[in-house]
């Protein structure tokens, strides 16, 4: 059996491409060697006895989300999660499951059970379940590029290959491809050779669904603006959009806007994709996620709108699609981040329901370990704990200081100081706030540093003419003394502006919000970034952290 992607190395030297010469014996003398060979084969699909190809038949999408393998492992390794999932999101109707590997677990290979277990729960509750993949790349837009084409299609075999071990209510319903090549910094440049690649890769991973004889609908993630790209392909010049629409069985655009009117809105920008699709092959993102950090949150997302906001710019585009057959329904991302939306912000602010929850969570399945990196930052990783329900989070505790949480399996704690030893110990907390047993502690000392290390010594908030006024201080943390520099950071919960401002000599720094859309619920402010010649910032010694207040009404 022929094994294109297998690898060899002699005598432990690094791995290689087994095509050409294994070794020239000339640089190696009169020795014997160790040769070995890894790698797996393309699998070969064959049809027994009176198997005949399935064809894909599209479906309604409508609620659909994208849930990546943080919470996605959540839900095939800690049954209760799926609880949580049926309370919080009971309109969901589509799952866009992460499986790629994730904190050394990889549940298509060494949890089999466990995932046909979920996507036999969801098919009994009348949902469907796209895997969510990438290219099989880090980072995954290098899945594109023809030298790394094969383990993009190594993730369409993943997929094939674990559904035909499955019964058919275990089985996923398509697979949904993101691999976003856009991000290449030449995806412009030297265009149409990277969007042609794209499509090549995407045909590659067709053409196994098909060779599988598979109903796996095939849809990838694509930007909004595809379809300003006009791409030769196939004998055909025209939109990107449209080439990719041909091949596959749907599209999830990534329409990400928070207005659903107007020539940059959610319906003007998927009018070309509706307009060509075929029936149930268009269904249209939207974004709920805090980026205020990569991109404007006063345009992309309904994180600081709220719930309420974004169902009632939703009902436009319900609306305004009601007669087309090309619309498959809205896919909202992602569920940690849908989870944490309110209605609106503020104290009438309602978060999406949870189960009942009787029983603390237990204690993680893996000591942490903690690796210093220079002399402000460690590095945790620990294991899963486990809940009737859900583990929310896992608060990090330095000493006896709450230094931070992550809803996954890892932590990076930063602003240290140098050369002083950290003991860390990790508390699972449950979605009903319960704590369950603390880790064992695991110690560990930073480098060494000449730079002097500067903290948020004060910070005011005040509401002025219907935006958010804030006050930030810096300070030596040594020494109390303020300092100038410049400090950046961003407006938090009803508002999201990144602002970089400039200290003087007595320490503040002050900016000012956009004006909030809602004018009933709050702002806060969190510091990102601070840059002072000879210094840095020490966030884990901070006075105040993200502080808020309440809006009152534009005034």
């Amino acid at each position: 059996m022929n094994v294109p992607g297998a690898r060899i190395r002699v005598n432990g030297g690094p791995w290689r491409s087994a095509n050409g010469a294994i070794l020239r014996p000339a640089d190696y003398g009169n020795t014997m060697a160790s040769i070995e060979v890894e790698g797996a084969s393309r699998t070969t699909y064959v049809a027994l006895n009176d198997a005949r190809p399935q064809k894909p038949t599209p479906h309604r999408q409508d609620r659909a989300m994208w849930i990546w393998e943080k919470a996605a492992y959540n839900l095939v390794l800690n049954p209760g999660s799926r609880r949580l999932l049926e309370t919080s999101v009971p309109e969901v109707k589509t799952l866009y499951l992460g499986i790629s590997p994730y904190a050394g677990r990889d549940v298509i290979e060494d949890a089999r059970p466990r995932l046909r277990e979920l996507i036999a729960w969801a098919h009994a509750r009348g949902m469907r379940v796209h895997a969510t993949v990438a290219a099989g790349t880090s980072p995954p837009y290098l899945g594109v590029l023809p030298q790394y084409r094969d383990r993009a299609v190594t993730e369409m075999e993943r997929v094939l290959n674990y559904n035909l071990s499955s019964r058919e209510d275990e089985r996923f319903d398509g697979i949904n491809v993101d691999i976003e090549p856009y991000i290449l910094p030449w995806f412009r440049a030297e265009q149409p050779e990277p969007q042609i690649q794209w499509l090549d890769t995407l045909r590659a991973m067709i053409e196994r669904r098909d060779a599988a004889g598979s109903p796996l609908l095939f849809g990838p993630a694509i930007p909004r603006w595809l379809d300003t790209l006009q791409i030769p392909y196939g004998g055909a010049t025209k939109p990107l959009s449209e080439h990719i629409q041909d091949m596959s069985d749907y599209i999830a655009i990534m329409d990400y806007r928070d207005q659903a009117q107007g020539g940059a809105g959610i319906i003007a920008q998927a009018q070309n994709e509706i307009a060509y699709g075929k029936p149930l092959s268009v269904v249209l993102g939207v974004e709920t996620l805090d980026i205020a950090t990569s991109g404007d949150p006063a345009t992309i997302t309904f994180r600081e709108e709220g719930r309420d906001a974004m169902e009632a710019e939703l009902s436009q585009v319900y609306q305004a699609f009601a007669g087309s057959k090309a619309f498959a329904g809205v896919a909202m991302h992602h569920y940690e981040s849908i989870r944490a939306l309110p209605t609106v912000w503020g104290p009438t602010g309602v978060f999406p329901a949870i189960p009942p929850d009787s029983t603390p969570p237990t204690a993680v399945d893996r000591a942490p370990s903690a690796v210093p990196y220079g002399h402000a930052t460690v590095d945790l990783a620990y294991g899963r704990a486990y809940d009737d329900v859900e583990v929310a989070r896992y608060e990090i505790y330095r000493g006896d200081a709450l230094a931070g949480s992550s809803t996954g399996l890892t932590f990076t704690d930063t602003g240290l100081l140098p050369e002083t030893s950290y003991t860390y110990r990790v508390v699972p907390v449950d979605v009903a706030g319960r704590r369950g047993p603390a880790s064992a502690p695991v110690t560990v000392t930073t480098g060494s540093s000449a730079l002097r290390p500067v903290i948020v010594d004060a910070m005011e908030l005040a509401q002025e003419s219907g935006a958010v006024r804030v006050r930030v201080r810096m300070v030596d943390q040594r020494t109390g003394e303020p300092v100038a520099g410049t400090v950046r950071g961003r407006f938090t919960y009803s508002a999201g502006r990144y602002v970089t401002m400039t200290a003087g000599a007595d320490g503040w720094a002050t900016a000012t919000s956009e004006t909030p859309r809602n004018p009933v619920g709050q702002v806060g402010f969190a510091v990102h970034r601070v840059s002072i010649p000879g210094a840095y910032w020490a966030p884990a010694y901070d006075r105040v952290k993200d502080e808020f207040i309440p809006l009152t009404g534009h005034s």
